[in-house]
């Protein structure tokens, strides 16, 4: 950013603080890391580890191996996610797609030509399942280097956060873009070099403090302590904030103020079973909708506006889906919410489990009474959806085995073997042929 964020992009980062770095996440991942188990700590943060070691001290030497095993036992990928460009311009939250960031090189000047070198790989979609992928390889063209930047995902190196922040603010320095640019320019140029953007970019958590919209214990542990080292250690671990039951709504229904909540499975209103029944009736033949219908309506349809209330529950439970906090959807689904809510894209639950765990999700959204032919703005189905935002193989076969259609297009026309091979979904041949 250049000189002081706006309200808007301030907003947009408490956002990201609250929803893209799970607490559950962070917890997971940090309990893993601290037993030995970096494997562990990747999958809890969502990261695909697609090397193993003894792979990379066959083409790469032991040295190299062992270098790098050190290294992923104190490798953080939760803070790692905590740091990546976003994109958070028009309410989005997503991983700025198609980066390739090097993190680290290996087996120094003994080590075979080219050189093995630790990249973490954003999606490849903005909007679709927020997974990074953790690979060794030689020096990827194009790449950024985050080499000298071991604070930003190493936890023995957390601690220098405030040093690196403090220079990025002072240096006067470099050229600093916003967030939403990094995926349309280059990182440097030969007339114009420019810092690393780790390097010279503001730390939105300074902004956010200063701004009052967030305090230190909502931060990341390894920053909290980074930039607060004199803090009193709390009696519970620092975090963005948790999952809260959702909270009754006034709203204005036939002259009154009437409480609309979602609670027990579904939208529940001051009105009996049989003036539901009759004004749904009413609404078939074109009749006129009072407040708390109308809501509900709108709730379970995906069509229309919200009160705010109900609109900040939406889009807590679609936020936590996004990002992958399969924890925080059943938290609120055990606390409730109704699993039948659509948000402003048509989009149900079961069109974002690609971003979830779909093992633990999807008996719980079929048991629920959820549709597999449900379609969102587009026309598509949750496995119509899954195949656009790339899903994984098996959360697709759990949804034809589950009895979703094959046979679906979208708005536009296009089939789902139109779309598989649009998408290069090479390991969805089966389907096709099916």
């Amino acid at each position: 950013m250049i000189g002081a964020p706006s309200r808007e992009e301030l907003a947009a980062y408490r956002r990201i603080r609250r929803y893209a770095v799970p607490r559950s996440m962070i917890e997971k991942a940090t309990a893993r890391r601290l037993a030995g188990d970096w494997h562990g700590a990747c999958a809890a943060a969502n990261v695909d580890v697609a090397f193993d070691l003894d792979g990379v001290a066959g083409e790469y030497g032991a040295e190299a191996a062992a270098e790098l095993a050190d290294d992923l036992r104190h490798f953080a990928p939760d803070l790692l996610r905590w740091h990546l460009p976003r994109v958070s311009g028009g309410g989005r939250t997503g991983l700025v797609a198609r980066l390739s960031l090097a993190l680290g090189r290996y087996g120094g000047d003994r080590a075979p030509a080219p050189a093995p070198v630790l990249h973490v790989d954003t999606p490849a979609l903005l909007c679709g399942p927020q997974r990074l992928t953790l690979a060794v390889r030689p020096w990827s063209p194009g790449a950024r280097d985050w080499t000298s930047a071991p604070h930003l995902f190493d936890a023995r190196r957390a601690g220098d956060l405030l040093r690196h922040s403090a220079l990025a603010v002072t240096t006067g320095g470099g050229r600093r873009r916003p967030l939403a640019r990094l995926a349309h320019e280059d990182a440097a140029s030969a007339e114009n070099p420019e810092l690393e953007e780790h390097q010279g970019r503001r730390l939105p958590d300074l902004d956010l403090l200063r701004a009052g919209m967030i305090t230190p214990a909502e931060l990341h542990p390894l920053v909290s302590a980074a930039l607060f080292p004199a803090r009193p250690v709390p009696d519970r671990p620092d975090g963005p904030p948790g999952v809260e039951r959702p909270a009754a709504v006034r709203v204005r229904c036939r002259g009154e103020w009437h409480e609309v909540r979602s609670g027990h499975g579904g939208l529940e209103m001051p009105h009996s079973a049989a003036e539901q029944r009759r004004e749904q009736a009413l609404a078939g033949f074109g009749g006129k909708i009072p407040g708390c219908f109308a809501v509900h309506r709108v709730w379970r349809s995906g069509d229309g506006r919200l009160p705010r209330g109900l609109r900040e529950q939406r889009e807590d439970l679609f936020l936590r889906a996004q990002h992958g906090d399969t924890d925080g959807v059943l938290r609120l689904l055990d606390a409730g919410m109704d699993p039948f809510v659509r948000d402003g894209r048509r989009r149900t639950l079961m069109h974002t489990l690609s971003a979830l765990d779909h093992e633990v999700l999807l008996p719980r959204l079929l048991e629920a009474g959820l549709g597999l032919e449900d379609l969102d703005h587009n026309t598509r189905t949750p496995l119509y959806a899954a195949v656009c935002e790339i899903g994984p193989v098996a959360l697709i076969r759990a949804l034809v085995e589950a009895g979703a259609r094959t046979d679906t297009t979208d708005r536009y026309g296009r089939s789902l073997t139109e779309m598989i091979k649009s998408n290069g979904r090479d390991d969805l041949e089966w389907l096709r042929a099916g």
